[in-house]
């Protein structure tokens, strides 16, 4: 059956929600400009809908199959098979992520967090890992800090 994708569409649901609920916290709009939840509260306001969506579809596919009693035994022909440690890994580097921007600052969890999920998750080299790293923080502050001037969380440890 295809429960694996209902359970994949509840937890993109449960993780939509998540991020809007924190995002609320992280203030939405401040100072007369976007606050540093406005952007997670936009990415779960978009991944709401589509989660249900996709919750949705993989429902429909799962009452079909057992209307029509072909129930398949395993993947799809031509499909490739899901990697649960990968998934685990995202799961776990993004939760990280989300605990560890108010305690120790947007740009070391982001660096943290991109460099361990290239180089722990995606196995890509540990200097290319954390080259690419470091360009991400730095592309991302220009970005955020310096030419959107988006006040993200500082942390209470940096």
């Amino acid at each position: 059956m295809r429960w694996g994708e209902v359970v994949g569409g509840i937890m993109l649901l449960l993780l939509a929600v998540f991020a809007l609920v924190q995002s609320v916290f992280l203030q939405l709009w401040a100072y007369g400009g976007p606050g540093p939840g406005l952007f997670p509260f936009v990415l779960g306001v978009l991944l709401a809908p589509m989660s249900l969506v996709y919750l949705g579809s993989a429902l429909r596919r799962v009452l079909r199959d057992q209307r029509e009693k072909a129930v398949p035994t395993g993947a799809a022909e031509g499909a490739e098979p899901v990697l649960w440690g990968k998934v685990a890994g995202y799961v776990v580097c993004m939760t990280g992520f989300a605990l560890g921007l108010n305690i120790f600052g947007t740009w070391p969890t982001m660096g943290a967090a991109v460099f361990l999920l290239l180089a722990v998750v995606e196995r890509t080299g540990w200097v290319r890992s954390l080259v690419f790293a470091l360009l991400f923080v730095f592309c991302s502050y220009l970005l955020f800090a310096r030419f959107l001037a988006v006040p993200l969380p500082s942390g209470t440890i940096w």
